[in-house]
């Protein structure tokens, strides 16, 4: 089963996975204690509801966001709502689908309908972590939308009203999403994504999107586009509410898009794009900081790419081999939506061990205990700064918090999300997928991250994609601690 930090689309935000993907965000998923890291046959990371690719970590992870969620160690992997953890938005990316096919019109046998939106009501009725479902009256909730559903037109308004209902709930984290949003989360997440769009993940800002992954080989990439561009407007239109129009960067294959890019210290400019077909993996990078080629810096862009822990090691065992030799580290976690538990376990390994906090439900907790990875052994002589701003969701939030409480490393930049809720996947029968708020985490001295987030040691507030990486205020900080660390 898969849980995640969250990752709902906001990112679902589902971050939110927002814009040039065709996946949705949110910013997250992780597995319970002693879960198998296979995905369970029935379940898999959504895409409409935690968050999608849509061209705008998730989250709408995607949110989340890409969403950071653990199963209980009771839950069973084979019920056809199948709980998978999700902590936090990730963000989102374009949605894979192309613009220009023609609508589904087809409509579900009512009996089918009428089994769906009830197993989705009663999930979250029986196990949504707020007693007072987050201030919304669920009841009646189901009474407005449920007539709305069964009288539906076609597939496609059926699946909306369901969406709409979960989304009342207002939590950041909790997302219902179609069949085809869920197999679209499904790819994205194994690295196996394959739409048309531009290539690219963003998490909304105001009245812009920002870039937060631009995929290998993309037409993004090709057009020049990178991490920390902006998109201000849409073929002449700026945006009125980013969150909701990223629709607009979507459109059919061989067709143009004409995106203005605001780059750091750069004048806005026009950038046409055609669409293609994107395919890949989101994926960490690893390099010297230009500024001292002795310090390593990794991108870790989110938690729920299922290898993403592979990947970061591997990069980590990079920048260890080579010269001149490591004498710090900067790991950036600004923009990481979350992602699946184990995920953030395996990560957390090459840092600190032992139990770093509890996961908690409306009945039980239990432990987040961690077991010391072979890296760590060459690791841990190294100072590690970990950069966060508030894109910084979910599990990417407990993860950073987990290291930061245990002293292993400072933390630089400006509060990150505060949205730290576990959200658990359930999987219908027909491929449509629930994300369902269930777990709250707090720190071993007992702080519950939700709503508060993670607390910088040096806040440098300042809006770090409006400079280069060579100016960026906040690494230069990460640069200056590490100097003068013992």
């Amino acid at each position: 089963m898969h849980e995640r930090g969250k990752c709902v689309r906001s990112l679902i935000g589902f971050w939110i996975l927002v814009a040039v993907l065709a996946l949705s965000a949110c910013n997250a998923t992780g597995l319970p204690p002693n879960a198998d890291r296979t995905p369970v046959p029935i379940a898999a990371p959504t895409v409409g509801a935690t968050s999608l690719p849509v061209e705008t970590p998730l989250a709408t992870a995607r949110m989340a966001t890409p969403t950071v969620t653990e199963l209980p160690p009771t839950a069973s992997v084979f019920s056809s709502s199948t709980p998978q953890p999700t902590i936090t938005e990730a963000p989102t990316a374009e949605s894979t689908r192309e613009t220009g096919l023609s609508p589904t019109v087809t409509v579900l046998p009512s009996l089918d309908r009428q089994q769906i939106f009830e197993e989705v009501w009663n999930t979250v009725d029986q196990n949504y972590l707020y007693p007072d479902f987050h201030g919304a009256d669920w009841n009646a909730l189901k009474e407005q939308y449920e007539p709305i559903a069964l009288n539906a037109q076609s597939s496609d308004e059926f699946y909306g009203a369901i969406t709409d209902m979960v989304a009342a709930l207002d939590d950041g984290h909790s997302s219902y999403l179609s069949p085809a949003e869920a197999k679209e989360e499904d790819d994205l997440e194994s690295g196996n994504a394959d739409y048309v769009g531009v290539g690219i993940l963003v998490s909304p800002e105001d009245k812009s999107l920002r870039i937060i992954y631009v995929f290998p080989g993309s037409p993004a990439e090709k057009a020049g586009l990178t991490r920390r561009d902006r998109i201000t407007a849409v073929d002449g239109q700026p945006f009125v509410d980013p969150s909701k129009e990223d629709s607009r960067v979507r459109g059919p294959e061989g067709s143009i898009v004409r995106l203005s890019i605001v780059s750091p210290e750069q004048a806005e400019r026009v950038v046409p794009i055609v669409r293609g077909r994107v395919t890949g993996a989101v994926v960490p990078s690893g390099s010297r900081l230009a500024a001292d080629p002795s310090i390593g810096y990794v991108i870790i862009p989110n938690l729920w790419t299922d290898d993403m822990d592979v990947r970061v090691e591997d990069e980590l065992s990079n920048l260890l081999a080579g010269s001149p030799d490591l004498k710090g580290l900067v790991i950036d976690m600004r923009g990481n939506g979350g992602g699946f538990r184990f995920i953030l376990e395996s990560l957390l390994g090459d840092f600190v061990s032992g139990q770093v906090g509890t996961f908690f439900d409306q009945r039980t907790s239990y432990p987040l205990t961690i077991d010391e990875k072979p890296l760590a052994s060459r690791l841990n002589q190294l100072p590690v700064v970990l950069l966060v701003d508030k894109g910084t969701e979910s599990y990417a939030e407990v993860m950073t918090a987990a290291i930061q409480e245990k002293g292993r490393a400072r933390v630089v930049g400006v509060p990150s999300a505060g949205n730290t809720e576990t959200i658990y996947q359930h999987n219908m029968e027909d491929g449509s997928r629930l994300w369902c708020a269930q777990e709250g985490f707090k720190l071993l001295d007992g702080t519950n991250l939700e709503g508060r987030g993670v607390i910088p040691d040096v806040t440098v507030n300042v809006d770090w994609t409006a400079f280069k990486d060579s100016d960026d205020p906040q690494i230069l900080k990460a640069l200056e601690l590490l100097h003068a660390a013992p």
